[in-house]
């Protein structure tokens, strides 16, 4: 059953049942004239009246028992159905809670992702820096060993020419004395 349906069902009531007599009288009457063209004496007077009698007896007696038997039944449908509405209603909006929750989270973790990165590359940077910084200053300790080194070695070829050129004037003198 489609929910609208449910909702519209209700008991026969008393101006429903004269409504329903009414076209039924309607419809019998009209039956009766186009047999009558058809085929003449083919529905008589008293068998209409029996037909419509139990028409009217079948719509009192449906009014009747729709009142007392049906309505608790038909009720308790509708009640159902609302409980279930009711059910479905809280079903969605608990999945868009749910949603809009999963999107709230989704969000935090987007943004908690983003300052990780970001913290991730502050350290990176930093320690960039740090590597660059001692780098710089292990090239300064190396520059600075270096040209120490060659001032030594300068000193040594100069100690060395000087001591080479002593020793070829001592041998020299040697030479010349004798």
């Amino acid at each position: 059953m489609s929910k609208g349906h449910v909702r519209n069902v209700r008991p026969l009531g008393l101006l429903d049942v004269l409504v329903a007599l009414v076209l039924f009288l309607l419809l019998t009457l009209g039956l009766k004239s186009l047999f009558d063209v058809a085929l003449p004496g083919l529905l008589k007077d008293d068998t209409l009246l029996q037909i419509q009698l139990s028409g009217g007896f079948f719509l009192a007696f449906w009014a009747f028992m729709g009142n007392r038997f049906f309505k608790p039944h038909i009720d308790l449908v509708l009640e159902r159905e609302a409980k279930t509405t009711g059910s479905d209603d809280a079903a969605k909006k608990r999945r868009s809670e749910s949603q809009l929750l999963d999107e709230q989270l989704n969000e935090a973790l987007r943004a908690e992702r983003l300052e990780q990165l970001s913290l991730r590359d502050k350290v990176l940077a930093e320690a960039r820096q740090a590597a660059a910084s001692r780098l710089r200053q292990a090239d300064a300790e190396v520059s600075a060993k270096r040209e120490e080194a060659k001032q030594q070695l300068v000193e040594l070829v100069l100690r060395a020419e000087t001591e080479l050129h002593e020793e070829a004037e001592r041998l020299a003198g040697l030479v010349v004395e004798r």
